[in-house]
C-alpha cells in the first residue's frame, strides 16, 4: 500500500511548504509546530523538513535568544538559514524611569499594575543592562550572524505584542512612542549591519518595522488602527543614519534590491541621513514608506527630490503625507525608464494636486502594475477615493483610477466625480443625511 513516504524528496518538500513557510515580505503561511512534528515520524522526514525549519528564524533580544543565536550559529543548521526575524523590545534605564512614572496612572487596579511592574519589566531591565554593560549582546551577534552564510532577508522590528502582557496595553498609542525612540533599535542596527559588512554574506531583502499589507481594508481607519497597535516605527534607527556611515552602508548592503521602511508620525525624521541610507543600496529596485498614521509629518521635497535610484523597478507608498505634487512628479519622471509597478494607499499632499499626478504619471509612465486605493487628499480635503458611493450609487469603481492611468480607459476619474456631483450634490452634513429622505436615491 502506498504512503506519503513513497513519494520522492521533491513533492515531499513542497508538501512540508504548505505546513509552514515565510516569504521574503515576512509574512508567514501556515504553523511551524506542524513542520516540527512532522520531522518527528522517521528520519527521511526529519532530514526533508530540516532545512524549512531553520530557513527563517526569529531572534528575541533577551539572554535566551542570544544562548539560542549563538548555539544555532555553532551547528550545520546555521547553512539552512536564510531569512531572520530580529524582534527587541526595550528595557533600558530611561525607559525604566518612564514606566515607573506612567505605568498606573488613573488605572483601575493599582495592585495589577504595580506586580506587572514588579515581575515583568524590571526582571528585564536588569538582564539589558548586564547584557550591555558586558558587551555581550554585540558580542554574539558579531560572532553569529557571519555564520549565516546563506541569510538573504532581515527584518528588524520593535515588538509588544506577544511578550509583554497586558501591561503595555494600558498606554496610548502616543505614548508608545517614548519606547520607540529607545537607543537599543539603533544599537542592534549597527552591530547586525557591522557584522553583515564584515562577512561574505549578501543580504538582498531589509524590513526595518512592521509593515502591513493588507489590501483588503475597506477605509483608512482600518489600515490606520492595524498600524498603531504595537508595532511602533524604528525611530531610532531612522535617526541614527548619517553620511559618515555611508560607506558601511554600501559595504553591508552591497546587494540589498528590496528595502521597506516605517516612519514616525509626529517625531522629526533625519531625511538626509535616510536619503544617504537609502541611495547607498545601488541595486535597490524596491522601495516601500509606510507612515504608521497619517498626519503631520511629511516626506520633504528635498527628501524627494535627493532620491536617485538608477534601478528602482517598484515603489510602494502607504499612508504617506508628500510637502508638494511637484517633487512627486519630478521623482516619478526621473525614474520613468525604470518603474514598473507602483503601490499608493490612502496619500495626501500639502500643496498641489492629485489629478495633476494622475495625469502626469499616465504621460510619463508605462506600467506592467499600478495600485491605486484609498483616498486621497490635499490639505485634509479629499480629492478623490477608489470606490467612492455617494448616495448610495457607485461614483468610481476600485479601478477607475488604475485604468485611467494604465491607458486602459480615457475617461478621467476626476471628470467622472465632478459629473456626479453636478448631477448629484453631495450633503453638506455628510452621508448620513442619505438615510433621512435623501432626494438623490
Amino acid at each position: 500500500m502506498a504512503t506519503i513516504l513513497h513519494l520522492p524528496d521533491e513533492i515531499l518538500l513542497k508538501i512540508f511548504d504548505f505546513l509552514y513557510y515565510v516569504d521574503d515580505n515576512f509574512k508567514i503561511y501556515g504553523n511551524k509546530n506542524d513542520l516540527l512534528a512532522s520531522r518527528l515520524v522517521c528520519k527521511r522526514l526529519a532530514t526533508i523538513g530540516k532545512r524549512l525549519s531553520f530557513e527563517h528564524i526569529t531572534f528575541i533580544n533577551d539572554i535566551k535568544g542570544y544562548k539560542r543565536l549563538l548555539i544555532l550559529s555553532q551547528s550545520p543548521a546555521a547553512n539552512n538559514v536564510r531569512r531572520l526575524s530580529c524582534y527587541f523590545q526595550a528595557f533600558d534605564t530611561v525607559t525604566t524611569e518612564y514606566v515607573d512614572r506612567v505605568f498606573g496612572w488613573g488605572h483601575f487596579d493599582m495592585q495589577k499594575v504595580h506586580e506587572m511592574y514588579e515581575l515583568q519589566y524590571l526582571p528585564r531591565n536588569r538582564q539589558q543592562t548586564r547584557l550591555q554593560a558586558r558587551g555581550l549582546d554585540m558580542g554574539v551577534l558579531n560572532k553569529a550572524i557571519p555564520s549565516f552564510e546563506r541569510l538573504r532577508a532581515v527584518n528588524i522590528m520593535q515588538d509588544f505584542s506577544d511578550r509583554y502582557g497586558d501591561m503595555f496595553q494600558i498606554l496610548d498609542p502616543h505614548l508608545r512612542a517614548t519606547f520607540a525612540c529607545s537607543p537599543l533599535g539603533q544599537r542592534l542596527f549597527e552591530a547586525i549591519t557591522g557584522a553583515i559588512s564584515d562577512s561574505q554574506i549578501g543580504i538582498e531583502v531589509l524590513q526595518l518595522g512592521h509593515i502591513e499589507d493588507n489590501k483588503h481594508f475597506h477605509d483608512a481607519s482600518v489600515l490606520h488602527k492595524l498600524n498603531r497597535i504595537y508595532q511602533p516605527p524604528m525611530i531610532s534607527i531612522i535617526q541614527g543614519f548619517t553620511i559618515t556611515r555611508r560607506g558601511l552602508y554600501q559595504q553591508a548592503f552591497r546587494r540589498l534590491r528590496r528595502l521597506r521602511i516605517r516612519l514616525p508620525l509626529k517625531v522629526d525624521s533625519n531625511y538626509n541621513g535616510l536619503s544617504t541610507f537609502i541611495q547607498s543600496a545601488l541595486l535597490l529596485e524596491e522601495l516601500w514608506i509606510q507612515f504608521n498614521y497619517q498626519g503631520e509629518q511629511a516626506l520633504t521635497s528635498n527628501f524627494v527630490r535627493s532620491l536617485k535610484l538608477s534601478r528602482l523597478r517598484i515603489l510602494r507608498l502607504d499612508l504617506v503625507l508628500i510637502e508638494d505634487s511637484l517633487c512627486l512628479i519630478d521623482f516619478l519622471g526621473k525614474h520613468a525608464t525604470s518603474l514598473k509597478i507602483i503601490s499608493f494607499r490612502e496619500l495626501e499632499l500639502k500643496t498641489g494636486s492629485w489629478e495633476t499626478v494622475f495625469i502626469e504619471m499616465k504621460k510619463l509612465l508605462t506600467l506592467s502594475s499600478v495600485y491605486i486605493r484609498g483616498a486621497f487628499e490635499t490639505r485634509k480635503v479629499m480629492e478623490i477615493k477608489s470606490g467612492l458611493t455617494e448616495h448610495g450609487r457607485t461614483v468610481l469603481s476600485d479601478e477607475a483610477i488604475e485604468d485611467f492611468i494604465q491607458c486602459k480607459t480615457d475617461d478621467n476619474p476626476f471628470d467622472l466625480l465632478r459629473s456626479a456631483r453636478r448631477d448629484f450634490p453631495p450633503h453638506s452634513g455628510g452621508d448620513w443625511q442619505c438615510w433621512d429622505g435623501c432626494p438623490y436615491r
